[in-house]
């Protein structure tokens, strides 16, 4: 009986062990003491083996397939100097301050990383090579739409002179121009001669439109007539003019048009007679002409209306982009091929390519449209002036210029390496209250302006001539005669100059870098 039992008991020692092995978790070695190692896996990391990245890259995520925590952080090195890591649930994160055109080795040895909850288990040793790229170097590709961008330059808005809006049908604004100027033939000469390549004319037309019992939406001739002065001004001076529908928003009513079917239609009629009417009148102007369908179709929410649902809003505005090109290109003669600018919702980029909502490009047989953003972010140092300092020399990580070359890459990846031309068609930075901040006007509009030219993208400053330090001051060009305006009363005219070489110079020592390096403190 005793030697059964023994048997027994043998038995279910044997099965025992068996049950434990094969319970025992796979692939994990032991070190001689039977601690684990090297069992914790990458699942991704933000960056690939041998990649070449851009210089302004400032960190390296990488995910692990279990919670972390860093148990030697000084052992991790980038070309054997300690960087700076944190490790946060599954991700460990590596800050960076890189140089252009340089090598790098990333080395994460064995046993700096180990498992929150285990310490016995780590991650093995990784070594990640990269390179990176010259600075602002983001290889933009050789196709037509680069050739059309490159062709806009630097470009310039008569801002608050014909879109001087009352808001009423036929009813003109009695006190005469927001911008209190009357432009002259040297207007435009003198912006050809500071370099600018492009004239943004923003023009209100209803104000001067009469319903009529046909529902015709007349423009007055003679309103026409001085808008087309000046247009042909511009040409004459050789440069590209962008003519819009600008504060006709007023009866643009997208929100209504949404509601309302009826209401709709009546928006959409208008929209056509008045692209009619325009289109006809210009149609037999060369191609330096470009019509831009609408400026900043909003609601006074400016696309943030809590708990609203502005998906039918989006498409309708795709629905408008497609009417008023369908009206211009009726017109026939050189409106059948001209260059058409849409905008979508706001002329916002998230409400344009992808955060919130991407257009719908219009069906055009000529294949020559072309897409319109504006940007004044951040919008209390840009337009409301209530912060007056910006850039990496007041904000260490440098998360505003970042700002600016992500919102610049995401364009460019959706329209430019598509083929598709992309144009920043309002931006600037107000005067500041202090003229001891100037320079970080001047610097945002400088680095604004250096990564467009990087990414291919040209820009249209906005300027309405206002100096009386209240409101939004835009300063930068007399809208009468093109002379460079002062707007700190202290003989500097540098901001326009400065602009133009940054949006167009093809000086290789010119960099994103070499801007940073400059930033004010």
């Amino acid at each position: 009986m005793k030697n059964y039992i023994s048997l027994f008991s043998r038995m279910a020692m044997l099965v025992s062990v068996l049950i434990l092995a094969a319970c025992e978790p796979k692939n994990q070695p032991t070190e001689p003491d039977g601690t684990l190692k090297e069992n914790i896996n990458i699942v991704k990391m933000t960056i690939e083996q041998d990649a070449v990245v851009d210089p302004l890259l400032d960190q390296i995520v990488i995910n692990y397939a279990t919670t972390i925590k860093l148990a030697n952080p000084s052992a991790i090195t980038l070309n054997g100097s300690a960087v700076q890591a944190s490790a946060n649930g599954l991700d460990l994160t590596i800050k960076l301050s890189l140089e252009s055109e340089k090598q790098y080795q990333l080395v994460i040895p064995s046993g700096a990383i180990r498992s929150f909850t285990d310490s016995t288990r780590t991650t093995p040793k990784l070594e990640l090579r990269f390179s990176t790229k010259k600075a602002g170097d983001i290889g933009l590709p050789d196709n037509g739409a680069m050739a059309m961008t490159h062709a806009l330059g630097y470009g310039w808005n008569l801002g608050n002179h014909f879109d001087t809006s009352s808001g009423v049908d036929g009813k003109p604004v009695q006190w005469g121009w927001w911008d209190g100027a009357v432009p002259t033939e040297q207007l435009y000469q003198n912006l050809a001669r500071h370099g600018v390549k492009t004239v943004r004319m923003p023009v209100t037309w209803g104000n001067y439109q009469t319903q009529g019992e046909d529902n015709s939406w007349t423009i007055q001739p003679e309103y026409m007539a001085e808008v087309k002065q000046n247009v042909d001004w511009a040409i004459g001076a050789g440069l590209y003019v962008v003519l819009n529908t600008h504060h006709d928003e007023y009866w643009q009513d997208i929100i209504s048009a949404a509601a309302n079917n009826l209401t709709n239609d009546q928006i959409e009629d208008r929209i056509v007679k008045t692209w009619q009417q325009i289109a006809e009148e210009f149609k037999d102007h060369s191609d330096l002409l470009i019509f831009e369908t609408f400026n900043e179709i909003h609601d006074n929410a400016w696309g943030w209306q809590g708990g609203y649902n502005y998906n039918k809003v989006y498409h309708l505005m795709d629905e408008w982009n497609q009417i008023a090109v369908d009206a211009i290109r009726a017109t026939g003669s050189n409106n059948a091929t001209r260059w058409i600018g849409v905008p979508g919702f706001c002329a916002n980029p998230m409400f344009t390519c992808g955060d919130k909502y991407s257009i719908v490009l219009p069906n055009d047989p000529a294949n020559k449209i072309m897409v319109a953003v504006h940007t004044y972010d951040p919008f209390n140092f840009c337009t409301e002036g209530t912060v007056q300092k910006w850039g990496k020399g007041v904000k260490p990580n440098g998360s505003d210029e970042k700002q600016i070359d992500d919102l610049m890459e995401k364009l460019r990846r959706a329209y430019i390496d598509n083929d598709i031309p992309v144009y920043l068609g309002e931006f600037g930075a107000v005067t500041r209250k202090s003229v001891a901040d100037a320079p970080f006007q001047a610097y945002f509009l400088e680095y604004l302006c250096r990564s467009a030219y990087y990414h291919g993208i040209p820009v249209m400053l906005w300027d309405n001539n206002n100096n009386n330090q209240s409101g939004e001051c835009f300063y930068y060009i007399n809208h009468l005669n093109g002379e460079l305006r002062d707007p700190y009363a202290n003989g500097d005219t540098s901001l326009i100059p400065m602009m133009v070489r940054a949006a167009t110079s093809t000086d290789p020592t010119y960099t994103l870098e070499s801007v940073i390096a400059r930033a004010p403190k």
